[in-house]
Formats: C-alpha cells, structure tokens, sequence
C-alpha cells in the first residue's frame, strides 16, 4: 500500500472534539491492525501528556498526508516536515499561553536539551515545534513500516 493511502487511512481514524477541544481515536475501528498501530504509538507517547499525543499525532498526519501527496523524496519529505512543523506552531502570545500552562515540564525539558532563549514565548514556540517535529518524523516511520 502506498505510504499517502496508510496516511489517508490512519487520519480517518483521528476525529476532534471542538467542544472539549480534545482529539481522538474514533470508535468501532478496534479490530483493525492499524488502528492498534496507530494506538499503540499514541500510548507510546503519553510522556508528552495524552492531550498532546492525541493532538501531535493528528496534527502529524495531517502534515504527512499534505507532503506526501507531492513527493516520495526522503530528503524533501524531511525539509517538509520541519517547515509544516514550524507552520503549525503557534504565533500568538494568547495561544502560546494557553499550551504553556498546561506543559511547563515539557517546556523545561525542552529548555534543558536545548538550551534557553530567555524568552519563555519563543521557548514554548520552540518546544511545540520540537514536539511535533518529533512526533511527525516518529509517524513517518510508522508508516514506512506499514507499508
């Protein structure tokens, strides 16, 4: 199967809540390999909190499935990845906010790998991107993998 089609069938799998502003595995998939698949990276990745890995994994798909409808090239696919990365973290002060309040360890770890801006915004800004980043390349794998 081709990587985008495994991409295409795994994001069929995410749903979003924009009430409770959570995403989700959708129910009635649980017999399909790849919705195991696609749990087990998700619980493989609750260090960075449940919210989180539900939302990165999603957000990841979404990257993948927007790269790889253009291109199969590694080497692109890697660029694109960080620069889809980049277009998905937050901008504004009051977004930024609301993420940090709610990861201020995954910040700090980020800050201790990385080092410090002084600037808690663009240290929030760069533990999201490192985040997803992360996630998205982990993803990527899982794919190849399926395939």
């Amino acid at each position: 199967m081709k990587k985008q089609n495994i991409v295409k069938k795994l994001l069929a799998l995410t749903d979003y809540n924009a009430e409770t502003k959570r995403h989700f595995l959708k129910l009635g998939n649980m017999n399909d390999p790849m919705y195991e698949s696609l749990k087990d990276f998700i619980y493989e990745h609750d260090e960075i909190g449940v919210d989180n890995a539900y939302m990165f994994t999603a957000y990841g798909l979404e990257i993948l499935d927007g790269i790889l409808a253009y291109t199969d090239n590694e080497d692109a696919i890697q660029d694109q990845i960080s620069e889809q990365a980049d277009s998905y973290t937050p901008i504004y002060y009051y977004e930024i906010g609301e993420w940090l309040k709610d990861n201020v360890t995954l910040v700090d770890d980020v800050k201790e790998e990385l080092g410090t801006s002084g600037d808690t915004y663009k240290d929030t800004q760069t533990a999201y991107f490192i985040t997803l980043e992360r996630v998205t390349n982990e993803l990527y794998q899982l794919v190849k993998e399926l395939e």
